[in-house]
């Protein structure tokens, strides 16, 4: 009971009850700049998210993609072209920046510009033109500054930590550092696998993100696909 108690005065704390006058009042108008912003971002990612396609007519560049990534991609095809009706089989194929195409594709596409293509569209949604989520970004970052310390904390992690087990922000750096340096060398060894496999298979270019998934993949068919 005692447990429960602490945590409804807590939640309470940080929502702000505390505060009287001119505080409580800026702390509630970035609370609600602060929710409109996150419906601003979440907006501006979807939108950008719909923005792209990658149209794939050749079928021979669809060798080795899985049935359920013929089907969706035909199938997105279908419902965004008027005058034409794609099949799983011969096409065309529509990938999208929505996660059901773009995991397989980056997965199973074996043309290495368009992953690097689909990719890096993927990674610059809403980060440019006229869904950039850059300022928004900004301000998020200055209005939990000011709202931390409205609450009597130095920094938003301060804030965030006060309701978690981590007793304070050195302490996930810690943890952090630790975590990084254990995982440092499988991390290197995994890698060169995938370097390894990538050049037996014949690709002369070095591993880069856009080629992670597709080597993992062909690595794990390897080793486990029985």
């Amino acid at each position: 009971q005692r447990r429960c108690i602490e945590l409804k005065i807590r939640a309470a704390e940080h929502a702000g009850v505390g505060l009287d006058g001119e505080a409580r009042e800026r702390f509630n108008e970035i609370a609600k700049e602060l929710s409109q912003i996150g419906t601003d971002f979440s907006n501006h990612v979807l939108d950008a998210t719909k923005t792209f396609e990658l149209i794939i007519k050749e079928p021979a560049d669809t060798e080795g993609w899985p049935k359920n990534l013929r089907q969706v991609a035909a199938q997105s095809y279908s419902l965004t072209t008027e005058d034409a009706e794609a099949t799983a089989d011969a096409g065309p194929w529509r990938i999208t920046l929505d996660f059901p195409s773009f995991f397989p594709f980056m997965q199973h596409h074996q043309v290495r510009d368009h992953r690097e293509q689909v990719y890096r569209a993927y990674g610059q949604r809403a980060s440019s033109g006229e869904w950039d989520n850059s300022e928004l970004i900004g301000r998020t970052l200055k209005l939990r500054q000011e709202q931390s310390r409205l609450l009597g904390f130095a920094c938003y992690a301060e804030w965030s930590l006060d309701a978690k087990m981590a007793p304070d922000v050195a302490a996930v750096e810690l943890m952090t550092a630790e975590l990084q340096a254990a995982s440092k060398g499988p991390m290197e060894e995994e890698f060169g696998q995938l370097q390894a496999l990538a050049a037996e298979r014949g690709q002369k270019e070095p591993v880069m993100h856009w080629d992670v998934a597709f080597w993992s993949e062909r690595l794990r068919e390897q080793r486990f696909d029985y």
